[in-house]
Order: C-alpha cells, then sequence, then structure tokens
C-alpha cells in the first residue's frame, strides 16, 4: 500500500510539475502579451478621443466659414487690385517737396522691376581747377 501511496504522491506531483511548467511556458507569455495588448488599446482610445474633440472642433469651425468668408470678401474688396494712380501721384508729390524737389511728371506704365544704378560722383562746381592743381 505505500508503493501505491508514492505512486499516487509522484504522479500528483508530476501533475502539478507539468501544469506549472504549461503555464510559466504557455499561459504566462499569453497574459503579458494580453495586457500589453490591453496597454495599447487604452492608449489608442485616448488618442481617438482627443481626435474626435478636434474633429468636433473642427465641424464648429466649418459652420462659421461661410460668415468668415463673407467678412474676408468685405476686406479684401477694401484693398485696391491695381496701383492707385492719384493716391500715388499725391504722395510722390508730398515727398517731393518735402525733400525740396520738382516733381515734373508721372507717366504711368506696366510695373517693371527696379534696377540698380552706379552712384555719380558730384560735378566740380565751375571755376575749379584739377585736382592737385594750385588756385592763381
Amino acid at each position: 500500500m505505500q508503493a501505491l501511496n508514492k505512486w499516487i504522491a509522484l504522479t500528483a506531483a508530476a501533475v502539478l510539475v507539468i501544469v506549472a511548467a504549461g503555464w510559466l511556458v504557455l499561459v504566462s507569455p499569453k497574459r503579458s502579451q494580453a495586457a500589453t495588448t490591453l496597454e495599447q488599446v487604452a492608449a489608442q482610445r485616448t488618442a481617438n478621443a482627443a481626435q474626435q474633440v478636434e474633429l468636433e472642433v473642427l465641424k464648429g469651425k466649418a459652420a462659421d466659414l461661410p460668415q468668415k468668408r463673407a467678412a474676408l470678401d468685405a476686406v479684401a474688396a477694401k484693398i485696391p487690385a491695381g496701383a492707385q494712380l492719384p493716391q500715388l501721384v499725391r504722395a510722390l508729390t508730398t515727398a517731393a517737396s518735402t525733400s525740396g524737389v520738382d516733381l515734373v511728371s508721372v507717366t504711368p506704365g506696366a510695373p517693371a522691376a527696379a534696377v540698380a544704378q552706379a552712384p555719380v560722383a558730384p560735378a566740380a562746381p565751375a571755376g575749379a581747377g584739377a585736382p592737385g592743381a594750385a588756385a592763381p
């Protein structure tokens, strides 16, 4: 009878070892993967909620879009599309009079790129001799 009890105890111990090994080899890694997947699901749900809030904000802004567009068109109508020649002539005349220059004429034309010119040396006053020459 004692031999039978040993076999029963050894069999129960072997079953427990097999169950523990199965737990460690098969179930535990899957539980770890499941926990990681649950963390990813929670993170994605948080991201989805943030995207949903942003979507609602954008939908609210889209509802205001026609009014904003009308306001923009009203402002754009006040901005001149082309050159305003009378205002330009007045501005040039004012600038010329404050700097002591006579504005003779303005000729309108198509806009062109400005070209930088080399500076011109001032002319010598009349009656002055050549540089380095002695005065009489």
